[in-house]
């Protein structure tokens, strides 16, 4: 739902975690880099550290120099080259640098080369010289359940870091057979910390058998990380025993763990949540309010429907919202003629949640209004009846989404233009074309709108856009030429590979990259295959 609020779990995310290299850094300082650089990036497009050729990057892994031994490493692994898995092998077991044996194992992992995890599991007793972290990383990345029995005494480390890597390792090798031994280790444990790790890999894996275990930490854990895991992990296992304690959680000041309950509540989805969901409508913090209306909204009840309508008639500015929200994900059709009356007189509270009522209703009858509630001069309202007309498909509307789009208000502009891209009309290409000219700092909405109409006049406007000067512009428009997945635009980026700046040839490339299937990392690469392809019978592509 549209709150502005994330729900995450009560360990750090992956992507913020420190490589710690160890005795590596010591022993090969200049090193340290291609470790980390060997580790996944998030949304990078497949690309090697400079323009060579696929067969001169393998011929670097005989080099008797070891920093550019782990430069190879590192670009094979991010173009997941296959073909190299028997010499990184070799590397893992006797390579004499310890950095280029932690980056080829990084590297084993993230190929999938199953038959190295034995060797890879071995490191973290057999060389010292490697740093925990990083075999963890490995192992992780390669997500095989041989390597699980490796991994779980690092549920017990002393280090923070260590503990969450091995929770990611257990959960990316989905290693449910270990879920009885990982909860003998939590009931042992008598350490607050600890126990949060715990909590999220029993959660994660799904250890149905771990539901007392969780309840126990729900119920007598103070509020902390701890306490909030312990909620998430309970719905991850569907225990409907915590609906109670979950419940109670919601009304509480501990906002992370308010958070998580609603979470564990969504993904159990028992009936026997709604009717402790209804006091909650009227309660003085907004969040709550609407917590409790997602959680109505997402556990169908024929019940639901009539009480929230009765609530939503009394017009109490606190109840407003959260009804008009249940009530439109819950596309209960007679509440209707009340949403219609309160949206039509500006002084009711929430319009925005009232006239985006319709648009999760699917509900045309009422596109006259939503339009008329366009034009307003201010207010709230024209936010959701933009973003509902969108939801519609209004081609009705185009004209007005447009004015709207010109208009003062940056929120405004960015929900009619992304409903604009929602009714998918060619009509509104001019005019998105000429947008994205006169506001470039609107490029990314516009663009992804240009995206999504179908037809050749869109896809030649994408191709325009990319070869503009400013990144804003050209950016968004190769991810629109990814998008669309249209092989009509290969002949257009083959050119822009000669056209485009150092920083978007990568995007070039990974566009092409998702138009054809293919993945190269040169521009002789490239245009090898197009030349190949154009002189295949019929230039059709390989």
């Amino acid at each position: 739902m549209e709150k502005g609020t994330g729900r995450t779990d009560a360990n750090p995310s992956a992507g913020s975690k420190f490589l710690k290299i160890g005795a590596l850094v010591f022993m090969a300082s200049g090193l340290a880099w291609a470790v980390n650089a060997a580790r996944p990036q998030a949304e990078a497009p497949p690309t090697l550290q400079s323009e060579r050729s696929l067969e001169a990057v393998r011929q670097d892994l005989a080099s008797t120099l070891p920093v550019v031994r782990a430069q190879a490493v590192v670009a094979l692994a991010q173009l997941q080259d296959q073909d190299s898995v028997l010499p990184l092998r070799t590397l893992l077991r006797g390579d004499a640098s310890p950095a280029v044996r932690g980056v080829a194992a990084i590297a084993l992992g993230s190929l999938k080369d199953t038959a190295s995890t034995p060797a890879i599991a071995a490191l973290l007793a057999e060389d010292k010289d490697i740093s925990p972290d990083v075999v963890l990383d490995a192992l992780g990345r390669m997500g095989d359940p041989a390597g699980a029995t490796a991994v779980l005494p690092f549920l017990n480390a002393d280090s923070d870091v260590l503990r969450l890597q091995a929770v990611e390792a257990l959960v990316a090798m989905q290693a449910q057979a270990q879920g009885k031994a990982i909860l003998r280790m939590a009931l042992a444990n008598q350490d607050l910390e600890k126990a949060k790790n715990f909590a999220v890999v029993l959660g994660k894996l799904k250890v149905a058998s771990a539901q007392d275990y969780l309840i126990g930490l729900a119920r007598n854990t103070p509020p902390s990380p701890t306490l909030s895991a312990s909620y998430l992990a309970l719905g991850r296992i569907a225990s409907t025993h915590a609906v109670a304690v979950l419940s109670e959680a919601m009304g509480r000041d501990f906002v992370k763990g308010r958070e998580n309950a609603v979470q564990a509540l969504l993904l159990i989805r028992s009936p026997e949540a709604l009717p402790r969901m209804f006091p909650y409508l009227t309660h003085g913090d907004r969040e709550v309010r609407f917590s409790a209306a997602e959680i109505i909204a997402e556990i169908p009840d024929a019940r639901s429907g009539p009480k929230l309508l009765q609530a939503l008639a009394t017009h109490e500015a606190k109840v407003v919202g959260p009804a008009a929200y249940a009530l439109g994900r819950l596309k209960y059709l007679p509440a209707q003629p009340e949403l219609a009356a309160l949206l039509a007189n500006p002084a009711s509270p929430e319009r925005e949640t009232l006239a985006r009522s319709f648009g999760w209703m699917g509900s045309k009858d009422h596109i006259p209004q939503l339009i008329q509630t366009l034009r307003e001069t201010d207010g709230e309202g024209r936010y959701g009846a933009a973003w509902s007309l969108g939801i519609l498909e209004a081609t009705e509307a185009v004209d007005d989404l447009q004015k709207a789009a010109n208009g003062s208000s940056t929120k405004l502009a960015n929900l009619s233009i992304e409903a604009l891209g929602m009714i998918r009309s060619e009509k509104s290409l001019p005019y998105l074309a000429q947008k994205a000219h006169t506001n470039p700092e609107l490029a990314t909405t516009i663009l992804a709108s240009i995206a999504n109409v179908p037809g050749t006049p869109a896809r030649l406007a994408l191709e325009k856009f990319a070869n503009h000067a400013d990144l804003r512009v050209s950016r968004p428009a190769l991810q629109g030429l990814a998008q669309r997945k249209d092989a009509s635009a290969v002949p257009a980026l083959i050119q822009m590979i000669d056209t485009a700046t150092p920083d978007n040839r990568k995007q070039v490339y990974f566009a092409l990259s998702a138009v054809t299937g293919h993945k190269y990392a040169t521009a002789s690469e490239w245009r090898h295959w197009y030349a190949k392809a154009q002189a295949a019978p019929g230039g059709s592509q390989p």
